[in-house]
């Protein structure tokens, strides 16, 4: 356990991925959604770009390692940062929540667009509630959380 603990410091960076192309709802252009594994929009390339050429300034930034999820938008991201790849880890328990049924639904929409029952339930209990065909906020958190015991222990 002691032989795992870094008394040292080290810079770690959290990036949120940029933004992804938007998908609209059929016939309502209105109500775009983020459905799933997209590519990035014109603005998160810029994101991108401009993250990448913050971090060429860093020193011993070339010997940093990017972890990513799985999804086309991180791997377009890290691609930017680590343009030969030879840094970059793909790790699946990095992809985003699985809201299941409502995966996309707006904050604003989640009232409208959520059945009664599951809104109660997670009004009471919004960590433990699972998303129908999804998971909850505390599944997220046991899946992410080995990720970030790895990069303790880097």
């Amino acid at each position: 356990f002691l032989m795992a603990l870094h008394i040292g410091t080290r810079p770690v960076w959290l990036v949120r991925v940029g933004e992804a192309e938007l998908q609209l709802d059929a016939g309502d252009v209105s109500s775009p959604r983020h459905n799933g594994d997209r590519a990035l929009s014109e603005r998160g390339e810029v994101h991108a770009t401009r993250l990448a050429a913050y971090f060429s300034t860093l020193p011993d930034f070339g010997k940093a390692r990017v972890l990513v999820c799985s999804h086309r938008s991180a791997l377009e991201m890290a691609a930017f940062i680590d343009q030969d790849g030879m840094r970059t880890s793909v790790r699946p328990f990095l992809n985003p929540m699985d809201q299941g049924a409502y995966e996309g639904v707006q904050l604003r929409d989640f009232e409208a667009e959520t059945v009664r029952d599951f809104q109660e339930c997670f009004a009471r209990d919004p960590v433990n509630t699972r998303f129908p065909g999804g998971e909850s906020y505390s599944d997220f958190v046991r899946r992410v959380l080995p990720v970030l015991v790895e990069v303790e222990q880097q």
